[in-house]
């Protein structure tokens, strides 16, 4: 009896023992999570200024492996969050290809990671750089009536369902005060004006641009109309509308109901190409808002007018 007691006592103290030694044993190690290898930085343009939204498209030339960086909205920030020793290792070359939103401006930039790099967490203000996109203008200055065109009088609707109204050209003359080219061509008060004679008639001005530039390298196209756009019925709707031809009919751009001199300005970056015929041109409007009635003209005067197209 005392031999089996002493067994169990025996079997209960190896067993206690071996509780104890478990739960004062050290845990055992786990495996470190893979470090990350951080790459941030900005996107310029030549003369300093922010490409916002920029394309950051980064390749790890040894591997083929390809990442798209994360870009601040409305900034020039740029990240990208890789895994050290599975994505990168020591001596790999990384291929920066960065574009502005329009993909337009390309710079293409490589780059050999370090053991330096690896051991504090990557490349912290790794900036890249782009070509300043190029901006040509094109107003009446020169080329009136070879390069570009102007149409003036009246149109039977608002706005016309054709590109080609109104037709009776500007005139250019020696007399400042008949030459209408010469009128629009500068931002200085003098205008041209016309009033409608038909009933139901709205005033109009019309504007021809042929544009050197392809579409494809075409960053943004921005308008600009100096004028007034009044109705002699006081209670008819007052000011102009400016709009573009893209194609298939009139898009509106930018429009006001004041009867007093305004600028109207607008500007489009995607579609390029539906603004511009097979010959380049490009063709803006604007309209006096309101039809000739009874007595009561549609009347538009315009003092300037010009297109500003930025470009690679």
């Amino acid at each position: 009896m005392k031999t089996r007691m002493g067994s169990i006592t025996a079997i209960a103290l190896a067993s206690a023992l071996v509780l104890f030694a478990v739960s004062v044993a050290p845990a055992i190690a786990q495996p470190a999570p893979p470090a990350p290898y951080v790459v941030n930085g900005y996107v310029f343009y030549e003369d300093v200024t922010a490409c916002n939204a920029p394309i950051v498209e980064v390749n790890n030339t040894n591997t083929s492996n390809t990442w798209l960086a994360e870009n601040g909205t409305g900034t020039n920030y740029y990240e990208l969050v890789l895994t050290n020793g599975t994505d990168v290792n020591m001596s790999e070359v990384l291929q920066f290809d960065a574009r502005d939103p329009a993909a337009t401006q390309f710079n293409r930039t490589s780059h050999e990671v370090t053991q330096d790099e690896l051991d504090n967490g990557g490349i912290v203000n790794f900036n890249l750089t782009l070509k300043v996109p190029t901006v040509t203008t094109y107003d009446f200055t020169t080329g009136a009536g070879s390069d570009k065109w102007a149409y003036r009088f009246q149109v039977d609707a608002n706005p016309p369902a054709t590109s080609d109204v109104p037709g009776i050209v500007f005139i250019t003359s020696t007399n400042p005060r008949r030459d209408q080219y010469g009128k629009i061509s500068r931002d200085d008060g003098t205008m041209q004006s016309d009033s409608t004679t038909n009933l139901g008639w709205y005033a109009a001005h019309r504007f021809v641009f042929k544009i050197a530039e392809q579409p494809v390298k075409i960053q943004k196209i921005e308008i600009l109309w100096n004028g007034i756009g009044a109705h002699a019925d006081r209670s008819a709707i007052q000011g102009a509308t400016l709009y573009i031809w893209n194609g298939a009919g009139y898009e509106e751009l930018a429009t006001t109901t004041v009867k007093t001199e305004v600028y109207l300005i607008a500007e489009r970056t995607a579609g390029i190409g539906n603004y511009l015929d097979a010959t380049g041109n490009m063709t803006i409007l604007v309209v006096q808002n309101s039809p000739h009635a009874g007595k009561k003209v549609s009347k538009i005067s315009t003092d300037f007018v010009k297109v500003d197209i930025t470009h690679t």
